[in-house]
C-alpha cells in the first residue's frame, strides 16, 4: 500500500507492473507461478524490474535468501553459522550436483538421503567441520528447509527440489559462471559444456542463463562459445542447422549490447545464415520435410518477434523466416511493428 504522504505511489507501482507483464515475456512467464508473482510484486515496490531474466532471478533469489532465517534451527552453540553468501554457495553447488551427478539424470528432484549426504559434505568442505557436527548441522538445515519451504522444499515422499524450476536453472547457471570467473574453468571448458549439451532440452535454459551471467563485463566469451557450437560437426552431421542457429540467436540475445564489436558481427553473420538457409530450403524443399527444423523455425520466428528493435536487422530476417507461405509481407510488418517497443525509433522500418 502507498503511504499517506504518497497517495499515488501504489497506482504508479500497479501501472508499472501491469506494463511490465504486458511487454516483458520473461517476467510474464515467471509470473505464471504464484510464488514468483509474489516475489515480482515485492521487487516492484522498489526499483524498476529488470528486463533481463538472469538479473530478475538474481534479485528474486536475493530476496528469498534475505527472508531465509537459516540459523534459527541450528544446534545451540554450533560453530557453523550460515550467512547469505554461504546459503547461496550451498544452493548453487546443490543445483549443479542435481544437474550433473545424480544417477537419475538432470532434474529438479533429489532424494532425501542424497540431499543429506551432499549437505554433510558441503559442511565438511566449507567449514572444515568434523563428521558429527557436520551431520548435525546438515540435518538441521534440511529440517529447516522442509518446514519453512522457501527456495528448497519437500516435493513429496522423500524427494526434495527447488520450489520452482527457475531457481534450479538459475543457480546451476550461477555455479558454472562462478567456476569460470574464479578460473576453476577455462573458456575451453565452457565451450565443451555448450557443445556437449546445447541439444538437450534439460540444459537449454541453463545455458542461456550462463550466457547472461558471463557477459556482464564483455561479450567475447559468449561469442567464442557460440562460434564453437556453430563450428562443431554434430549439428552439420545431423542435417539440422536451423536448430543450432536458433539456439545461437537465443543465446546471443542474453548479451546486453548487440550494436557493436564481436556480438554485432556474430548477429549479422547469423542473419546471413538464416536467410541463406531459408532461401536454399525454398529451392529444394528440404527444410519443410524435417520436423525438427520446422519446430526450430517457429521458435526462431517467435524469438525474433520478441527481440524486435534489439536484434540487428531483425525486420529483414523476419521476412526470411516467414517465407514458408503462412504469412504475407503485410502481416509480417504488422506483427513486427506491434512487437516493437513504444519508445523505439521506427523511421528505419518504414521502408519494409
Amino acid at each position: 500500500r502507498a503511504s499517506p504522504s504518497a497517495p499515488d505511489l501504489g497506482a504508479r507501482r500497479h501501472e508499472r507492473l501491469k506494463e511490465t507483464l504486458a511487454n516483458n515475456p520473461t517476467v510474464r512467464d515467471l509470473c505464471r507461478n504464484p510464488l514468483l508473482l509474489t516475489l515480482v510484486a515485492l521487487l516492484n515496490r522498489g526499483d524498476e524490474l529488470p528486463r533481463r531474466r538472469h538479473k530478475l532471478l538474481e534479485r528474486a533469489t536475493e530476496l528469498m535468501l534475505s527472508q531465509w532465517e537459516t540459523n534459527k534451527n541450528l544446534p545451540a552453540g554450533s560453530a557453523i553459522q550460515f550467512d547469505p553468501a554461504d546459503k547461496r554457495r550451498y544452493l548453487a553447488e546443490l543445483a549443479w550436483h542435481m544437474l550433473t551427478e545424480l544417477p537419475e539424470g538432470p532434474g529438479n528432484v533429489i532424494e532425501g538421503e542424497d540431499l543429506e549426504r551432499f549437505t554433510i559434505a558441503f559442511c565438511e568442505r566449507h567449514f572444515q567441520a568434523s563428521a558429527l557436527p557436520a551431520a548435525a548441522n546438515a540435518r538441521a538445515l534440511i529440517q529447516h528447509l522442509r518446514e519453512r519451504n522457501y527456495i528448497l522444499g519437500l516435493l513429496g515422499g522423500t524427494q526434495f527440489g527447488f520450489l520452482h524450476k527457475a531457481f534450479f536453472e538459475y543457480l546451476a547457471a550461477e555455479e558454472a559462471a562462478h567456476r569460470f570467473r574464479s578460473q576453476q574453468w577455462l573458456l575451453s571448458d565452457l565451450k565443451r559444456l555448450f557443445v556437449d549439451h546445447w541439444r538437450d532440452d534439460a540444459w537449454t535454459e541453463i545455458l542461456l542463463l550462463i550466457c547472461g551471467l558471463i557477459q556482464e563485463d564483455r561479450s567475447e566469451p559468449v561469442v567464442a562459445i557460440l562460434q564453437s557450437v556453430l563450428e562443431s560437426p554434430g549439428w552439420v552431421r545431423r542435417a539440422k542447422p536451423l536448430r543450432a542457429i536458433a539456439f545461437a540467436v537465443r543465446s546471443l540475445l542474453e548479451v546486453r549490447r548487440l550494436d557493436s564489436g564481436p556480438a554485432l558481427a556474430l548477429a549479422l553473420a547469423l542473419n546471413n545464415h538464416i536467410r541463406s538457409h531459408i532461401y536454399f530450403s525454398d529451392l529444394t524443399g528440404a527444410l519443410w520435410h524435417q520436423t525438427g527444423e520446422i519446430e526450430a523455425l517457429h521458435k526462431l520466428r517467435k524469438t525474433l518477434y520478441g527481440a524486435a528493435g534489439a536484434w540487428p536487422g531483425a525486420e529483414q530476417t523476419l521476412l526470411g523466416v516467414c517465407r514458408d507461405g503462412h504469412a504475407t509481407r503485410e502481416e509480417i510488418l504488422k506483427a513486427f511493428m506491434a512487437a516493437l517497443p513504444k519508445n523505439r525509433r521506427i523511421a528505419q522500418y518504414l521502408q519494409l
